[in-house]
């Protein structure tokens, strides 16, 4: 798996319980309308009303600590339960608030989330060396400090240090930031480059990476004015992603995305006549989806916990079945659809 959120996706896709109800909730953290304790609450009630019904327990959460995942920079946390486990996931993704109670966890978020999933390294020089972070829309992890020799380092030994030393320095980090480097790694950052021969531009090239040299403080172990700067960064790349990939599948012929052949969607990826199949993640339709023919019941809402989100359902139909699959924002696709195939 390449991401933390696939990793997450397989485990809980292990997970499916047709006599046990299981529970996903969705509380967004940032630019929320209201504190994420309220919402949680509202969400649970919810769900409650409908485990109630078919008789249930009620969902059980200890206290969740918000100011922790807050610090993470999570935009929105997952909260999946069932089979007795508790599961916490950040998200990148901005969502509403949102609670599903199905057979199966609802995973959409996830499959965007591994989307949103691109890092920056950050090479930081500073007074003591140099530091290598790696920076994701909702954490940012030291990989290591590097030090240019192991005498005692000066404040200026960007320019103190023998010529020969200097130039062996520049290139151990070079191939660190190499070995570090993920599929998933966008961008290198160059920071508390104040000295001018810290900003060489063919050596950091080397790394195939687009780069980037920013300001900050050369005296401080910490990047914290680049952080911010490399996120909106990679805010921006990831808005290609997604547009890269609409782009991708309505090019080819012929592509699908009327809703009002939605009904036939799971009968086409288990005949293997779907390769591609990129879905909504704000859009919800209710009912149920044959796993074993693709036949599909919609309702106009959840009636009961047998009713799940046919979209992530047949999401989860196409991962089985070897279909690339993906989901985005509504704002990419076109106007009215909440999937596109090919």
């Amino acid at each position: 798996m390449s991401n933390i959120y696939e990793r997450h996706l397989e485990a809980l896709q292990k997970i499916s319980n047709k006599s046990e109800a299981l529970v996903s909730l969705f509380i967004p953290l940032r630019c929320a309308n209201s504190k994420p304790e309220k919402t949680l609450s509202t969400l649970v009630k919810t769900a409650d009303a409908l485990l109630k019904k078919q008789g249930y327990p009620e969902v059980s959460l200890s206290k969740v600590d918000w100011g922790k995942w807050s610090k993470q920079g999570t935009n929105t946390l997952a909260i999946y339960q069932g089979s007795g486990i508790t599961t916490f996931i950040p998200l990148p993704v901005k969502m509403n608030p949102r609670v599903v109670v199905a057979s199966t966890f609802h995973v959409k978020p996830l499959v965007a989330s591994s989307s949103e999933h691109l890092e920056a390294l950050i090479l930081h020089f500073n007074k003591f060396g140099a530091s290598l972070f790696r920076v994701s829309q909702t954490n940012e992890i030291l990989v290591d400090s590097y030090q240019p020799s192991r005498a005692y380092i000066r404040e200026d030994w960007p320019i103190s240090l023998e010529r020969s030393d200097f130039k062996n320095f520049l290139e151990l980090l070079k191939l660190e930031i190499n070995g570090t480097k993920r599929s998933s790694t966008k961008i290198l950052a160059i920071t508390g480059s104040n000295h001018l021969s810290l900003q060489i531009k063919g050596i950091w090239e080397e790394c195939n990476l687009p780069l980037y040299f920013l300001e900050d403080s050369f005296m401080n172990e910490v990047p914290k004015k680049s952080i911010p700067l490399v996120r909106l960064k990679l805010d921006a790349e990831i808005k290609e992603e997604y547009r890269s990939i609409v782009k991708r599948i309505l090019s080819v012929e012929p592509a699908v995305h009327q809703d009002d052949g939605l009904a036939t969607l799971g009968k086409k990826i288990i005949k293997k006549e779907i390769k591609t199949l990129c879905i909504s993640l704000e859009d919800l339709h209710f009912g149920e989806v044959n796993i074993s023919t693709g036949e599909l019941i919609l309702r106009r809402s959840q009636q009961n916990v047998k009713d799940d989100d046919v979209l992530d359902d047949l999401l989860e139909l196409a991962l089985k079945n070897g279909v690339s699959v993906s989901v985005v924002p509504r704002l990419y696709l076109p106007s009215g659809t909440t999937y596109l195939a090919s």
